[in-house]
């Protein structure tokens, strides 16, 4: 029964018995309910046009995926890690009074040892050895900065550091989990919505308040 009035709408009754699911399927295999295309998809690869199924392109951008992912999560590990050293420097630098060894040396040489002698009791909460940009970094430190030094804020920050880096380790351990929580926060944060939109005439449009047609 064609009930078609602003919007397609097409009734169906069946038969007394008849399993609705089979009609369904019957309806896409012999009505343009469904229908089927062949597709020809030529991608370039490694420089070379190529001919590419569906599904190979679908697995050739899961793999480029996972892989950019994966990067993703190792560089900002890396930049917890440089924070998380930076954050304990300064930490024992402050609290174990280390910049007071550095009070009477007259030489940059003469520095640099007595801060590596002044963290030599505290390697075991060092994440790497010192390096000289390390040093560099604590000779930066403003007496105002020390004295303004908050050691809970530190600690609490320290802390922060510490539960990312866990959660990171954990998305590059179950990389695949991840992509597919990513790829659902796309979906959810770019959601299509369908919205209604005025529909305007060009000759009302030019005949508001302000408009004018050139």
């Amino acid at each position: 029964q064609d009930a078609t009035a602003d919007k397609v709408e097409i009734i169906i009754t069946l038969s007394p018995g008849t399993p609705v699911d089979k009609a369904i399927a019957a309806l896409y295999a012999f009505t343009n309910c469904e229908s089927k295309i062949t597709t020809h998809m030529v991608v370039i690869e490694n420089n070379r046009p190529c001919e590419r199924t569906v599904s190979e392109v679908l697995h050739a951008n899961v793999k480029q995926l996972l892989f950019l992912l994966d990067q993703e999560l190792h560089i900002r590990h890396g930049e917890l890690e440089d924070s998380r050293q930076e954050k304990t420097l300064l930490q024992i630098f402050i609290e174990e009074r280390i910049y007071k060894r550095i009070e009477k040396c007259t030489t940059y040489d003469q520095i640099k040892s007595e801060i590596r002698k002044g963290f030599e009791p505290f390697k075991d909460r060092l994440f790497r050895e010192i390096s000289d940009d390390d040093i560099e970094m604590l000779l930066q430190v403003r007496i105002r900065r020390i004295s303004l030094y908050d050691m809970n804020k530190n600690r609490d920050e320290l802390e922060a550091i510490m539960t990312e880096m866990a959660e990171v380790e954990k998305n590059i351990a179950s990389i695949k989990s991840y992509a597919v929580k990513y790829l659902k926060d796309i979906i959810k944060k770019y959601k299509y919505v369908e919205k209604e939109i005025e529909e305007v005439v060009p000759e009302d449009a030019a005949t508001k308040k302000g408009a004018s047609v050139k």
